[in-house]
């Protein structure tokens, strides 16, 4: 019976007797504060609160300067199309030719209206003037005269109403051509010879549009419009045509979008040569004029991104992990928004060698790199 029972468990015994010595053989797991907690040496940087600029960099695209859809000021049927698209006009230049010749009888007939009003209206003045003594001496009724001074008066209003609708009449007749309000491109023609142009609904005849300048407006951080002012320089890079161009800040919105907490920058950039488009991809670099304070820090000194962005602050040579908001610099400096005061102390590197709590010893002090060439911030 007692031979049995150690034949049963002999294997298991032998079994577990391996283990626990090959537990032994195994390398034991880093320790974050070198065993027995013995302190971890990293790099220390001091936050610093220094004199930045840093650049805005946001994608768009090109708008033209000015753009007009034209429509006529009568309705008439189309006599000439005197444009082709692509056509580069002037300020004034006519496009497009009405048929005037049934505006032309309307403003007749509304002058000779007008005309005949304006004779009745006299002759009601003549003789309301001329009864009026009489009956101021009693000669004839009060009321005589009251209904002929009525007369006169409605008489007035209605040659006045014939003299405004003539006058319009006449203005349709001048304006049966259709001119360029400003120099620019003809981009569509909608006009063909006999079609009939409506004032209402209105008809379009002509695109035109001024690509003399290009206007960019992008969605920016709602921490950038602080950072640029009417008339910044900017650099508009357009990578599908190999093309770089200079410009400036013209607007920046007095507005934040509360649900993607952005608002609009509009730049213009010149276009002489005529290369640039309306609606192209544009990437814009806006370089502010001026500086601002701000507290900076090694980019190796902090661990993660956005909204999970934090440092470890070196107190009493101990690491406390703290929670910050940062926008970048350049590529080896961030600056911190929020969550830190200038002159802290922060474990600028090895952090992922430490722990809420751990002890610390500074490696060697490291300055925080100097200030280079003004960066890039995307939003």
């Amino acid at each position: 019976m007692n031979r049995r029972f150690w034949l049963a468990f002999a294997p298991a015994l032998l079994s577990a007797a391996c283990s626990s010595k090959d537990a032994g053989d195994l390398p034991q797991l880093d320790d974050p504060t070198g065993g027995a907690g013995a302190p971890v040496e990293v790099p220390f940087a001091t936050v610093a609160s220094e004199r930045i600029s840093v650049a805005v960099v946001a994608s768009g695209a090109t708008a033209p300067l000015r753009a007009a859809d034209l429509g006529p000021q009568l309705t008439a049927q189309i006599a000439a199309v005197l444009v082709e698209e692509g056509d580069q006009v002037t300020a004034g230049q006519p496009l497009v030719r009405l048929d005037v010749r049934d505006a032309s009888l309307r403003a007749a007939q509304a002058v000779a209206g007008a005309a005949s009003a304006q004779v009745q209206a006299q002759l009601a003045a003549s003789e309301y003037q001329r009864l009026a003594p009489l009956a101021q001496r009693g000669t004839i009724p009060t009321q005589q005269v009251d209904q002929l001074q009525a007369q006169r008066d409605a008489l007035a209003s209605a040659a006045r109403a014939a003299d405004a609708m003539a006058a319009q009449a006449r203005r349709g007749v001048t304006e049966s051509i259709v001119r360029a309000p400003f120099a620019g491109t003809v981009s569509m023609v909608m006009a063909e010879v006999g079609e009939v142009a409506t004032m209402m609904p209105p008809t379009i005849l002509v695109r035109l549009v001024d690509l003399s300048q290009m206007e960019v407006s992008v969605r920016v951080h709602e921490r950038d419009p602080a950072r640029v002012a009417v008339g910044d320089p900017v650099q508009g890079r357009f990578p599908n045509i190999s093309q770089t161009s200079a410009g400036q800040v013209t607007f920046i919105s007095p507005e934040i979008d509360p649900r993607s907490r952005t608002a609009t920058v509009t730049t213009r950039i010149p276009n002489p040569l005529g290369t640039l488009r309306a609606g192209m991809f544009a990437e814009l670099r806006i370089d502010p004029s001026q500086e601002r304070q701000g507290m900076v820090v090694p980019r190796d000194a902090v661990l993660g991104s956005g909204e999970q962005a934090s440092v470890y602050v070196v107190k009493n040579d101990r690491v406390e992990r703290r929670t910050v908001r940062i926008a970048p610099i350049d590529d080896d400096r961030l600056e911190v928004l929020e969550g830190l005061r200038a002159g802290e102390t922060i474990a600028a590197g090895g952090l992922d060698r430490l722990a809420d709590g751990a002890p610390v010893r500074a490696r060697a002090p490291e300055p925080i790199p100097a200030a280079g060439p003004s960066a890039e911030v995307t939003p």
